[in-house]
């Protein structure tokens, strides 16, 4: 089984229903749930996903939302070292690079994001954005 690391990005934009990346989101999740990849998540997308859920939603709501997708999803811990290797990498945004770092550590295959772009530092994970990646799982819905 693949086993594939999702940017924050991708799980919010499934949780708020955002657009085309909302809908190709949703596909790879279920994907995930139904065991056809191991999606994996950093526990940091978890603490940046509360942050942004519990805007306009309950407490328990946003908590439901999170518990919801930590029933099929691993979620990855983060430590020193990751981030002491992060500090090398030159990018614009350093929570991608954390993210990043996180895979890396994890041995994931692949990295899954709307936001693409952000990622060129990346040279030995691919990196393919959440439309492309769910494609292969809306084709195999619609047969």
């Amino acid at each position: 089984m693949k086993k594939v690391f999702f940017d924050t990005n991708l799980m919010l934009d499934s949780a708020l229903e955002r657009g085309e990346n909302g809908v190709a989101s949703t596909a790879i999740l279920s994907a995930c749930e139904y065991g056809e990849i191991e999606g994996c998540l950093s526990f940091l997308s978890v603490a940046n996903m509360a942050y942004t859920l519990q805007k306009g939603r309950t407490k328990q709501g946003m908590m439901d939302i999170l518990k919801g997708y930590t029933l099929y999803l691993t979620i990855l811990p983060m430590d020193n070292s990751q981030l002491q290797q992060a500090y090398a990498v030159d990018a614009p945004d350093f929570e991608d690079v954390l993210q990043y770092e996180c895979a890396k550590a994890a041995g994931c295959e692949l990295i899954v994001t709307s936001n693409i772009k952000h990622f060129k530092f990346c040279k030995d994970i691919e990196v393919v954005s959440t439309i492309d990646y769910a494609q292969q799982f809306i084709e195999d819905e619609n047969n």
